[in-house]
């Protein structure tokens, strides 16, 4: 696989995005703070002064000054109150003079007052119980957020070297991650394209040696019809080689019937779903026909169980692949010898007592119509009748299942395991 160049330039757009949202809300909360704590103070003026209006309503001039410069509501604020004739009643804060005849002048103070001291005033006039008009003017101060924005902008370096810091680590953090996941998708992705195109060739393959094998039945039949037509020396003899001839089309029956057993194997590959189940009781269900083929031919059959193993896989498929194994060992072990298939927690082991395979002839047992081996099967459980596709066919279905399997020699004849592993146990 190529070399992903995707990490560099992941890292840095991972870096510039998460730094770009940060300055953004940087630049965000410095401008729109005193913006909201503007909008803020005219709400709590305006609160406030009509709380203390509510109040003065009710009160006699000389009690207005000490509720005034009591209450908790007042607090934090610069107050005056003025009454109808322009006279302070009260100041606290700032001491403040206006006539309310003279509209520009209080304009123009109380400008040059919020310049100098950047302060906020609420003024609102209200009508005592007894029927006197009086003005009261709160004043806010607007230092707190002026005193705010000093700091953030004091701050600003030293924050912005931490966020670039921090963007650093989790970009290459978030970009590794992103890398590892990303390569291993690939991975898998070329691996299996790499299996399919195997599997391709491989179908290919056995279509072109299946087309190769076909042709000598054929061949021989079509011969032999040719002679017994044209009673050309031998083939006078019609019933000796029109047995032949039943012969040779049942040997090409049997190839046909193979073919169609694989192909069938490579369509249900996409097709069969994984599904849950006993190993101990799908060979249970397999092995009952070839107990009693068994038993009639005189072999002896032996199943042992271990531990109940669960496993999920292509039940139907490795069914078939099971039976095969069975009926080839069953078949090719003679009279009074033994077939044994043991049950274990992640593993099926099946023996048969036979001619054990050379060394030679295993390293090619598994390839379709190896007729070297293909000839010993009748005396050694390779089981393919001649046409060398029975162990090719098993072979299939385990890689369709991803099973591990050995084809090994012991003492006493051939030994067949299949692995499941924790791969496929539940």
């Amino acid at each position: 696989m190529k070399k992903l160049r995707l990490f560099p330039k992941t890292f840095l757009y991972c870096l510039c995005l998460i730094t770009c949202i940060l300055l953004i809300a940087f630049v965000l909360t410095y401008y729109l703070l005193p913006v909201k704590y503007q909008e803020y103070r005219d709400r709590e003026l305006k609160k406030n002064a009509g709380s203390l209006v509510s109040e003065l309503k009710d009160m006699q001039k000389h009690e207005m000054e000490s509720y005034l410069l009591s209450s908790r509501i007042a607090l934090g604020y610069g107050i005056s109150l003025i009454d109808e004739n322009g006279k302070t009643v009260v100041s606290k804060g700032i001491d403040i003079s206006i006539m309310f005849d003279e509209k520009d002048d209080m304009a123009g103070t109380w400008m040059e007052a919020n310049a100098a001291v950047k302060l906020k005033e609420y003024s609102v006039d209200f009508t005592t119980s007894d029927g006197r008009n009086f003005c009261l003017i709160l004043l806010a101060s607007m230092e707190p957020v002026e005193d705010a924005m000093r700091v953030i902008l004091s701050v600003f370096p030293m924050v912005l070297v931490i966020c670039i810091a921090l963007s650093v680590g989790v970009s290459y953090l978030y970009t590794k991650d992103i890398y590892r996941k990303l390569y291993t998708v690939i991975s898998e992705l070329e691996q299996e394209s790499s299996e399919v195109g195997r599997a391709e060739h491989e179908k290919l393959r056995v279509i072109l040696m299946a087309s190769h094998e076909l042709k000598t039945p054929v061949t021989a039949v079509r011969g032999m019809v040719d002679g017994m037509l044209y009673q050309v020396g031998v083939y006078k003899d019609r019933t000796c080689y029109l047995q032949k001839c039943q012969e040779e089309l049942e040997r090409l029956s049997d190839m046909l019937k193979d073919l169609f057993n694989i192909a069938k194997t490579w369509k249900e590959e996409s097709e069969k779903e994984k599904s849950e189940f006993f190993i101990d009781e799908l060979v249970s269900q397999v092995v009952k026909p070839y107990q009693i083929i068994a038993e009639t031919k005189g072999v002896l059959f032996e199943l042992k169980r271990g531990s109940k193993s669960k496993v999920t896989l292509q039940k139907e498929l490795l069914g078939k692949a099971i039976s095969n194994v069975i009926s080839n060992a069953v078949q090719y072990t003679d009279p009074g010898k033994r077939v044994t298939v043991l049950i274990k927690s992640d593993r099926l082991i099946i023996e048969n007592e036979c001619e054990p395979l050379q060394e030679e002839e295993l390293a090619h047992v598994k390839e379709p119509f190896v007729r070297g081996a293909a000839e010993l099967s009748k005396k050694n459980c390779r089981g393919d009748d001649g046409n060398g596709i029975g162990l090719y066919f098993v072979d299939q279905i385990l890689s369709i299942c991803r099973i591990p399997y050995h084809f090994l020699t012991y003492e006493k004849g051939m030994r067949f395991i299949m692995e499941f592993g924790t791969k496929n146990k539940q």
